[in-house]
Parts: structure tokens; sequence; C-alpha cells
């Protein structure tokens, strides 16, 4: 399944972060090699945990030199004893000496990434492209979204992640194990995770409104929409951290 443009951004961000705490100023040609890197990695990734996975197959400080240039594989790296930096499979976390590092990076490339798409939908609205505009709300809910379940090691790879993310930040960290229980699921929840339920579901139907009419047939308008949008991430980000 092809990883979402978001969580792609995602992972750029936070890997260009760690490398300029750890070797300082990138030039535009580092950034380029770094996203070459990624992007020659993406085709290799099918699991639930991209973030987390693609961010270990870059793996982008265990090399000597300029590491935006140099992905090591993990593999060859254990054979010379070296540590293999990053997400470990095998205990389902993050392993030292970066935890802290990575998920620093994770969650300030989130929010970056998340004011990105929150100025695009107004830049949308104020050219009455609606559609666009609510798709970028969405965009920006799933960034926050998916740093926050992969910070909690949830999956976070598509749409029914996000839905069981949100379940499980709304539960106090109990994910569906099915369709039939994130109902029975929510009636559990929370008042702050009963309002991120009506919240994401506001939010992330708000494109299909738009495409049939029913986000004029209810008067919506874009302070609406962005207020929808904004109390979701609030509560994510509120939710997630009572978590970690």
């Amino acid at each position: 399944m092809e990883i979402r443009n978001e969580i792609k951004d995602l992972i750029l961000a936070a890997a260009r972060r760690i490398l300029q705490n750890e070797r300082g100023y990138l030039s535009p040609a580092d950034e380029e090699r770094l996203r070459a890197n990624l992007d020659a990695r993406i085709p290799m990734y099918a699991g639930r945990y991209p973030i987390l996975g693609l961010l270990d197959e870059l793996d982008v400080m265990a090399d000597a030199g300029h590491g935006a240039a140099v992905v090591t594989n993990a593999a060859s790296k254990r054979q010379r004893g070296m540590q293999n930096l990053g997400w470990d499979d095998a205990p389902g976390q993050f392993s030292t000496p970066i935890t802290d590092q990575w998920g620093q990076a994770i969650q300030e490339s989130a929010a970056e990434a998340t004011e990105k798409y929150f100025c695009q939908a107004a830049d949308y609205f104020n050219t009455g492209q609606r559609e666009q505009a609510t798709e970028s709300l969405c965009s920006a809910i799933v960034c926050s979204i998916a740093a926050t379940a992969a910070l909690l090691c949830w999956p976070h790879r598509d749409r029914d992640d996000d839905l069981r993310a949100m379940v499980g930040l709304a539960t106090g960290g109990t994910l569906p194990t099915n369709d039939e229980s994130i109902y029975q699921l929510l009636q559990s929840a929370s008042k702050e995770g009963q309002d991120l339920n009506s919240a994401f579901a506001a939010a992330m139907g708000q494109p299909t409104a738009v495409r049939t009419g029913a986000y004029d047939d209810a008067g919506r308008t874009s302070a609406e929409a962005f207020l929808f949008a904004r109390s979701a991430v609030e509560l994510i980000n509120q939710l997630g951290r009572r978590l970690r």
C-alpha cells in the first residue's frame, strides 16, 4: 500500500531534524540526498508502522561521514557490532540512545506539518476551493494522529489505523480489535474522548460533505470547518500526552 504523503513529509522532516542536531547545517544537496534515500526505501516498506519503520530504514546517524548521503543496512551493522538505532521491532519500542531525539523530532515535525496544512486550507478557502480546503484540514489531522500513534507504538498506515488510534486515545489506550468493538469502546470514552470522536468524525467527513452538497445544506462556514479540525488536533495531542 502506498505510504501517505503526510507520512512521507513527517519522516523526512524528522530525519532532517535529527541530522541537523547531530551534524549541524545541511546544504540543499544534503537534503536532496536524504530525500532520495527516503524515496528509495519507501517501496521496500509495507508494514503498519511507516514512521517508525522508515526512520529505522534511513537510520541516518549510524555511520561516520555525512549521514544524509549514507544509509547503512541494519543487518550489516549488527554484524559489525553496531547498535541498530531507531525503532526496534523485538521489544516494540524506541531503542537507546536516541529515544528522546526521535520522539522530539517526530512531535516537532508533526506540529510543523499540521500548521502547514492549516495554512494551506486557509488559502484554499480564500479562493473558494472548499473541497481542497477540507482535504487539507484532514491532512492536518492525519499528521497529528499518525505522529501520536507512532509515539505510542500503534499502527498508523492508513485511515483505518487513524480511526483505531482515535478510539485508543478516546478510551485511555484501548485499541479496537474489530469494527464492531469501535462503537462499544466509545461508550466508555471520557468526556474529552467523546469530544474527540465528535470533532474527528465531523472534520474527516467534511470533504465528502462538500462533494455531496451536505456542506451547503448545513450552512457550514470555513470557521466551523476549522473549529472541528483544530479541536480534533488539540484533543489528539492532549490525550496522547496522557498516554506517553
